[in-house]
């Protein structure tokens, strides 16, 4: 005869884990739920802390509290049925259902926070996936921590997985294991996702570039700074919750964007502006004619040092496909300080990291004075596989200065490769930068090239 408890009936062993069992139900009235049974009755403490969180929370991203209580002297609890493990589903899906699961997850962690609940023990066996693989759910909080029960906030024992947990959750760590350990662990979750089951350790997180699966990289680039934002040594620089949720939307946003263009036959070669064209306004590089002086500044400006005259800029960008790309446009993050100006786009193959005198094409940006702003320039530039350079010089005619601008650190974190020139591009002075960020470039393609 099949094991009650109260007023369920057991119909299948799931899973067992280190601190308890867990089976599928069904109720007198014929509802079916998750049960957890604990193994060891004297951890009681676990059992009633979870059912405080979990009449708690109120999160659609975190399975409903139905029922518990205790049967033979092993306490035991009863969740709504979400669906199957995280674990299970991850290797068949795509990026983009696995950035919706953790959205979802970034939810839970939210709810939780707001309600004084820190899970604890963030890891891809404490996720579930519900049948049509729409929705994540946040499971298992039987090591959470309660903000008004005091003792939880400790390093006594070590908390969570290895793979995943804050460095403050081990064992003489000084810090306290609060809120901040739930961003580490999901930091590390999405590395887990975006790789499809790869894990990464404290001293890797530096160098993530190329280690995620081909494809979408500008995705990754979003990716990769997000999880450097999580996976913090000091709990203190890592985001809160509410903070991350909102990167956690805006890059989901991004991802389902871009797998749209794509199967439209667009791609963005190199994507350096957020998703709605914002940049670093406060950081930025001159573009300058020749000779230019401080009398053709805009009458509102007052420049500190005045500008240096015939200063070009450029950065080296790849097409990482096998095949030609058609440029169709180009969008610059730009300021213009004079009253007018032309900035003259170009670009040029690469020479040995250089840019080369070999212009694949070119075309105009036409400015006036304003505030910072993205400029959107129509061109039609094909450019081979691999590496190319955008060059920006200014025109003498009408003389002009402009600014170019810089992107946001958690839009483009990847390596990037500038040169500057003071003789309007005769000479060039390299620089590298390993961790970004590259200019406030936009550049948008077709596949559709002759002969291909």
């Amino acid at each position: 005869m099949a094991k009650t408890y109260g007023n369920w009936r057991v119909l299948e062993r799931l899973s067992e884990g280190g601190q308890a069992w867990t089976s599928r139900v069904r109720h007198a009235d014929g509802r079916e739920a998750v049960l957890k049974l604990i193994k060891n009755p004297k951890r009681k403490w676990r059992f009633e802390r979870e059912v405080s969180a979990l009449r708690l929370l109120d999160s659609p991203a975190v399975p409903r509290l139905l029922d518990f209580g205790e049967t033979d002297g092993r306490p035991w609890l009863v969740t709504a049925d979400c669906g199957q493990p995280l674990v299970s589903v991850v290797g068949g899906s795509d990026l983009n259902s696995r950035l919706s699961w953790f959205q979802d997850l970034v939810l839970a962690i939210r709810d939780a926070h707001a309600v004084g609940v820190v899970h604890r023990d963030i890891k891809p066996t404490n996720v579930v996936v519900s049948d049509d693989l729409k929705n994540a759910y946040l499971i298992d909080f039987g090591i959470c921590a309660l903000s008004d029960t005091g003792p939880p906030y400790t390093t006594a024992e070590a908390l969570g997985n290895a793979a995943f947990a804050a460095p403050e959750c081990f064992l003489g760590h000084l810090d306290c294991p609060g809120a901040a350990c739930d961003i580490y662990s999901v930091g590390k979750l999405l590395y887990w996702l975006a790789s499809g089951g790869r894990a990464i350790y404290r001293e890797q997180t530096r160098d993530l570039e190329g280690t995620l699966p081909p494809g979408l990289a500008n995705v990754h680039a979003r990716i990769i700074s997000l999880i450097r934002s999580c996976v913090r040594e000091t709990s203190a620089e890592r985001p809160d919750a509410p903070g991350l949720l909102s990167r956690t939307q805006a890059l989901y946003e991004y991802a389902e964007l871009i797998v749209a263009e794509e199967r439209q036959g667009a791609f963005r070669l190199i994507d350096n502006l957020g998703n709605l064209n914002e940049f670093n306004a406060g950081s930025s590089r001159s573009v300058e004619s020749a000779e230019f002086s401080a009398s053709k500044l805009h009458e509102s400006e007052k420049m500190v040092g005045g500008p240096r005259g015939n200063v070009a800029q450029a950065e080296r960008f790849e097409n990482r496909f096998d095949a030609p790309r058609r440029v169709k446009r180009v969008t610059l993050g730009m300021r213009c300080l004079s009253p007018e100006g032309c900035v003259r786009i170009l670009l040029v193959g690469d020479n040995d990291r250089n840019p080369s005198d070999h212009i694949l094409g070119e075309a105009d940006v036409y400015l006036t004075h304003g505030p910072a702003g993205a400029h959107f320039v129509e061109c039609d530039i094909i450019v081979p596989p691999g590496p190319f350079w955008l060059v920006l010089k200014a025109s003498s005619m009408p003389a002009t200065y402009a600014s170019l601008h810089i992107a946001f650190d958690d839009i483009a974190p990847q390596r990037s490769i500038f040169a500057e020139s003071y003789d309007g591009g005769t000479s060039w002075e390299v620089k590298e930068s390993r961790r970004g960020p590259g200019y406030a470039i936009r550049m948008e393609t077709t596949a559709n090239v002759p002969g291909n």
